[in-house]
């Protein structure tokens, strides 16, 4: 009606009262009275989804570990740090629909309407104190120097796959089901490892220098251990002592605890393009002390191949 009403307007008089009418609108403007019709579910779904904007979800201070990888150099890099806690906000929608619908009714929709919200308080504030029970605890770097071009794809790959792992009090950890199924379709490499008695190839082979890195910065952490399976011999990565081997076929594993009753946090640094290093950290609640850890190599000797007796 009111369209109407504006297109017929100027014409429906004389030729000169037309013009007349149609002059003073070109300067002053004419005001057509509007009818405001409300569609309260158009309303209701139009509020709701302004208000995801407005809305926040309360969220404790908590720790946070970012993983990154890139695969064109061997990077992976780890980080751990506190997210500050966030406010929980939810707008009033059902107060505000009223609200609207009362300016709509009393023809008052210049009227200025604020919204209503409620808020959650998180129940941790404070992300230093997150913080105060996550200090590295034990840390322990190793050479990927001597490693060849598949130890070092699968080293990246078992440090990208290890790195970011959350332990809680009491549970238990095995590094083969954290690696998951060590095959070529998974995108494992054959790569040279030390076997039972000599050199031999493995699909996954350079894994164990992560285990071995990861068990070495276990025990300064003092975390309980309750498998592992050494070398035939001490590979040279490594202090003697303090390597770990893997292999699924053989039930090679490195299986461990958290015996505290805070979480601890694994995390990987793999530099497999310049340092050429591998770094294992553990984060847990301070222990009050340091742990050293020392190894002594009593007999320096490598399998030589088994004579041919015809």
């Amino acid at each position: 009606a009111v369209m109407e009403q504006a297109m017929l307007y100027g014409r429906d008089g004389s030729l000169l009262s037309d013009l007349r009418a149609k002059h003073a609108a070109r300067k002053n403007g004419v005001d057509f009275e509007l009818d405001v019709l409300l569609d309260k579910s158009v309303l209701e779904s139009t509020i709701k989804e302004m208000s995801t904007t407005f809305n926040s979800t309360v969220q404790d201070a908590q720790t946070i570990v970012d993983v990154s990888k890139t695969a064109a150099t061997y990077q992976v890099q780890s980080k751990i740090y506190a997210a500050d806690a966030v406010v929980g906000r939810a707008v009033d929608i059902r107060n505000l629909i009223d609200a609207i619908v009362d300016a709509v009714e009393q023809d008052a929709t210049s009227r200025t309407i604020v919204a209503k919200w409620e808020e959650t308080q998180p129940g941790s504030s404070d992300a230093d104190s997150v913080m105060t029970d996550c200090q590295k605890i034990g840390a322990y770097t190793t050479s990927l120097s001597q490693a060849s071009a598949a130890q070092l794809a699968n080293a990246w790959k078992a440090g990208g796959l290890l790195s970011g792992l959350q332990v809680a009090p009491g549970e238990s950890i095995s590094m083969l089901s954290v690696l998951g199924d060590m095959t070529e379709e998974e995108g494992w490499q054959t790569a040279e490892v030390i076997g039972s008695d000599n050199w031999t190839e493995e699909v996954g082979g350079g894994a164990s220098q992560v285990a071995s890195t990861l068990y070495a910065a276990l025990l300064q952490a003092e975390v309980q251990v309750d498998a592992r399976t050494h070398h035939a011999w001490a590979p040279d990565y490594i202090a003697p002592g303090l390597d770990a081997r893997l292999c699924a076929a053989e039930n090679a594993d490195l299986v461990f605890k958290n015996p505290y009753d805070k979480p601890i946090y694994i995390l990987v640094q793999v530099d497999g393009s310049k340092e050429k290093m591998i770094t294992v950290e553990v984060y847990g609640a301070p222990l009050g002390y340091t742990v050293e850890i020392t190894a002594n190599k009593f007999v320096d000797s490598e399998p030589t191949k088994a004579a041919v007796v015809q």
